[in-house]
């Protein structure tokens, strides 16, 4: 088949799964109130899909989990609004059909905005550390200390392996083995801030978290890691035994 050909084909099937997808937005005659932007991604604002998790809770907007969504997003997606939830939706947080949920939803929203390239990419970030958040019940903003490595530069890579495992279709299979060819494995040094390959970064044998370039990168900032390095280490001690309990 020639080129054009194909391109108009790909054109065409491109055309036909948006008419698709806006088929069953309109079907669906949702009032104002759902009309949010967080929905648009949890439903998809690429292609129709989802990826194998329960819509329901999208269409109840009283819904204990739509709401923690909702501030979630309104937020931006970090600690300090995991923090507030807890206060605020504590029988989501106690309730492990809700945590599930919350998870499924952070899921379908991080791997369609991966699916737009286009897209921020601490967005997804973000929605990761979210649900890292939610599955270890973490709200002083140290998550697993491997996590925390992995996404604190941003990485798309690593955000591309994290939700293609959480999902049951393909969408992300060839984005991600794409970016394994395409985008080394990053790190940032915390002293310096500056972002290269995790080959060329040395971790605290310590907490397994922070980076450094260089031992004097290390000792300049020795002082100030100190304090991180111990919670770090209380919280994996923590979710050890919890895991053990």
């Amino acid at each position: 088949m020639p080129p054009s050909s194909r391109k108009r084909n790909k054109g065409k099937e491109r055309k036909a799964k948006k008419e698709a997808k806006l088929k069953v937005i309109k079907k669906m005659n949702l009032p104002k109130d759902l009309q949010t932007p967080w929905r648009v991604w949890a439903l998809g604002s690429t292609r129709y899909c989802n990826h194998g998790f329960d819509e329901a809770v999208l269409n109840h907007a009283e819904h204990p989990v739509y709401k923690f969504i909702e501030a979630c997003w309104s937020g931006g997606m970090n600690i300090a609004v995991l923090i507030n939830s807890h206060q605020l939706y504590r029988e989501v947080w106690d309730d492990g059909i809700y945590k599930k949920m919350m998870v499924d939803i952070l899921t379908m929203i991080g791997t369609n905005m991966l699916l737009n390239e286009e897209t921020n990419i601490t967005w997804p970030t973000n929605a990761a550390l979210t649900i890292l958040g939610v599955e270890h019940g973490t709200f002083n903003s140290h998550y697993p200390a491997t996590k925390v490595r992995d996404f604190y530069p941003g990485s798309r890579r690593d955000a591309l392996k994290f939700f293609r495992k959480r999902i049951s279709c393909s969408c992300l299979k060839k984005m991600h083995l794409d970016a394994r060819k395409t985008f080394p494995k990053t790190g940032r040094c915390m002293s310096c801030n500056v972002e290269k390959e995790r080959i060329a970064l040395s971790v605290c044998s310590r907490c397994m978290v922070t980076q450094f370039c260089s031992r004097e990168c290390q000792v300049a900032t020795s002082s100030r890691h100190r304090e991180d390095c111990d919670r770090y280490v209380m919280h994996e001690q923590y979710n050890k035994s919890r895991i053990d309990a």
